[in-house]
């Protein structure tokens, strides 16, 4: 039948005409991309999951690139500590050989030359390993964060070399502690004091940092303490044990105070000075004397005696002792610890506890007497020069300025030189000069003056600290800020690292560091090889000590990395409430490797402290290497994770929007074949109206 009124076939024909041709579209589409959703219309829900997951496989693609780089400054630190590592390894070989006996003076001041550079070496690598403009090793970049996916969930903070080294033997976490305390941590009862002054590597701390020796008048600090006067005690910093060390062999305790404790390197041997007449057998003479306590027998030696052993007929003082505690720098009144003593003042002396020869030290080169007081103030690691001040104006030659000076005595050579000049040998101009300390190879002396003729641009009109380095003549003003500022208050040297770069001092300067702002006496540390200045009377969290407090005597460990002192300050730790002057140790240990100090090779007794110095140094290393090591397979862990993830991701998203290939081509198939026969068929369908007004023309 034909009808007229409406082509239904004919657009039942489009309609299926247009479909297929949409179809066909639709399937040429995800055939040419290769995809099966091209826009929204086609899977929105699909296209938002797809789109997430694209995001995250991108991300992840990202944290692989960033943690790769991880693993390279990991193995770029690898490498330096690994060269670290020979370095420390060979400072301990030549250690070890300077220890034998079979090595002259001069030869181990070759193998010094030679600890001296790698020393240098092993900073230099310290301080200019780094990646991408970040030092990998100084600890400024404590915590690496790197970034492997989205959100706090997908980080990963590393430490490269910067990890603050928690096995060694100061026993320290960082921060300031109280030490003047009994073993169980009670404080002290009455004052403690460090000794203000000695030699460099051995005096209130022993080389390592572990031992440190204090007076105290306090009573509970060790049990059975009722003599009601001031003792001298040690404290292992490690154990936490406090010993009075002013005691007989037996343990009997001091009739009469005793003060003034200097520590050797391994802290078995402490000097001390008493007024006590039963600390030894046939203690007679009614004087302070110097006596030497050997902590592991409880044996105690008195010092202050002549070369045939009679007691010192006068007051004797200890200042300092040698790395090995053979050789005691002490001052006497006594005139008969020596031959031809005439001259009725303070000397200086040094006992060889193992010959038993007693020497004077403040006489000139030529051997002649001081003309005035001395007064020895520190001692080499092997005890061959000590270092002392006196008024005395006939030891060396031209000495015309009327004050008192600084010397150092070679005793090997009998040379007395003096020290307080300026770098051209002027002797000092202003004021007088006082010996403090001493390096371990006797190279450096520092000292404090009121002379303004020193160093170029003395205008701050105070006292001032300065190191000597007798081998170049060179004199430095140490007490300054760390831009060089000078002091605008006295300043006092206390004590000096092993090898002379670090400089612990006194001042009542309020200018060295920003923020002092207490009006006290403060202590500080100087690193002579960068200037740095760091004030270490500060409680754990950085603050001040509380106003007007005062912080007097100072020490540090042969490498710098412990520092003692003692102060009247009651806000340095929480709980101080004795309202009394306590001693305190800072730990000085920073994050990262750290630099290399206090390694002297050029005498027996400081080479050892070297070797345990080195070892330490080593296991260190060793510590941080290891922890490079689990870095390394934690990252490479999680590059296998994102990896993985991202690979998933992928899959995920392409399982999602991939087209099937040979579906789609089916369908093109199908819909060509449709598109053809409908085009076809419409020809026909609009043809029908035409057929039907043809046959009604023909009849």
């Amino acid at each position: 039948m034909i009808k007229f009124g409406a082509n239904i076939l004919s657009q039942t024909v489009q309609r299926n005409l247009s479909r297929a041709t949409g179809d066909l579209s639709t399937t040429s589409e995800r055939l040419a991309s290769g995809q099966r959703i091209n826009k929204a219309s086609d899977d929105a829900a699909g296209l938002s999951i797809a789109a997430s997951l694209n995001v995250n496989a991108r991300i992840f693609t990202q944290g692989v690139r960033n943690l790769n780089d991880g693993l390279s400054a990991v193995n770029i630190a690898e490498g330096a500590m690994d060269e670290l590592g020979n370095i420390i390894i060979r400072i301990e070989e030549l250690a070890t050989q300077s220890i034998s006996s079979t090595y002259s003076d001069t030869q181990r001041l070759s193998l010094q030359k030679e600890a001296t550079a790698l020393t240098a070496e092993w900073n230099r690598i310290v301080e200019s390993t780094s990646f991408n403009g970040q030092n990998l090793l100084t600890g400024t970049s404590t915590r690496t964060v790197l970034q492997g996916g989205r959100g706090a969930d997908a980080t990963l903070a590393v430490q490269i070399g910067a990890a603050q080294y928690a096995g060694g033997v100061d026993g320290f976490a960082g921060g300031t502690s109280r030490i003047s305390v009994d073993s169980s941590q009670l404080e002290g009862n009455g004052a403690s004091f460090v000794f203000g002054a000695g030699s460099s590597s051995v005096n209130a701390l022993s080389g390592d940092g572990r031992y440190a020796v204090f007076d105290s008048a306090g009573t509970n600090l060790v049990a059975g303490d009722t003599n009601t006067v001031r003792d001298v005690f040690l404290r292992d910093l490690v154990s936490g044990v406090t010993t009075r060390v002013s005691t007989s062999a037996n343990g009997t305790q001091g009739n009469s105070y005793s003060w003034g404790g200097a520590v050797s390197a391994d802290g078995q041997y402490v000097a001390f000075s008493s007024l006590a007449s039963n600390l030894f057998n046939g203690d007679t003479n009614g004087s302070f004397d110097v006596l030497l306590k050997n902590i592991q027998s409880a044996t105690v030696t008195q010092v202050s005696t002549s070369s045939a052993g009679v007691a010192g007929n006068g007051n004797s003082y200890a200042r300092a002792v040698s790395a090995d505690g053979r050789f005691v720098a002490f001052q006497s009144y006594a005139t008969n610890l020596v031959s031809s003593d005439t001259n009725a003042v303070l000397d200086s002396f040094v006992k060889d506890t193992l010959t038993g020869a007693t020497t004077r030290v403040s006489t000139s080169s030529t051997g002649a007497e001081a003309n005035y007081y001395s007064i020895s103030s520190a001692i080499s690691g092997d005890g061959r020069y000590v270092a002392f001040f006196t008024v005395a104006s006939n030891l060396v030659a031209g000495d015309t300025n009327g004050t008192r000076d600084a010397f150092i005595k070679d005793t090997t050579t009998g040379s007395t030189i003096l020290v307080s000049t300026d770098s051209n040998g002027a002797q000092a101009v202003g004021g007088g000069s006082s010996a403090a300390a001493i390096s371990a190879d006797g190279r450096y002396v520092a000292f404090h003056s009121f002379a303004t003729n020193l160093v170029t641009g003395d205008t701050n009109a105070v006292c001032d600290g300065f190191i000597k380095d007798t081998l170049t003549g060179r004199t430095t003003m140490v007490t300054t800020g760390s831009h060089e500022e000078q002091g605008n208050g006295n300043s006092y040297i206390s004590s000096m690292s092993s090898d002379g770069r670090y400089i612990a001092f006194r001042s009542a300067a309020s200018n060295l560091v920003p923020g002092d702002t207490n009006s006290a006496t403060d202590t500080f540390v100087k690193d002579t090889l960068t200037g740095e200045l760091l004030r270490i009377n500060i409680n754990s969290s950085g603050a001040e000590a509380s106003a007007l407090s005062a912080s007097t005597g100072a020490a540090l460990s042969a490498d710098g990395r412990v520092a003692l002192f003692s102060s009247t300050a009651a806000n340095l730790i929480t709980g101080d409430t004795n309202g009394v002057e306590d001693v305190f140790i800072r730990d000085l240990t920073r994050t990262g490797v750290q630099q290399l100090s206090g390694i002297v090779v050029a005498n027996k007794a400081s080479a050892k402290i070297t070797l345990d110095l080195a070892q330490r140094y080593r296991a260190e290393l060793l510590d941080y290497r290891s922890k490079l090591g689990a870095t390394t397979s934690r990252i490479s862990t999680f590059v296998n994770t994102l990896q993985s993830s991202t690979i998933n991701y992928k899959a995920a998203s392409s399982r999602i929007t991939d087209a099937d290939i040979a579906e789609e081509a089916a369908k093109s198939i199908a819909s060509g074949i449709r598109q053809q026969v409908a085009s076809s068929l419409l020809g026909q369908a609009n043809q029908a109206p035409q057929i039907g007004l043809q046959l009604l023309r023909n009849a």
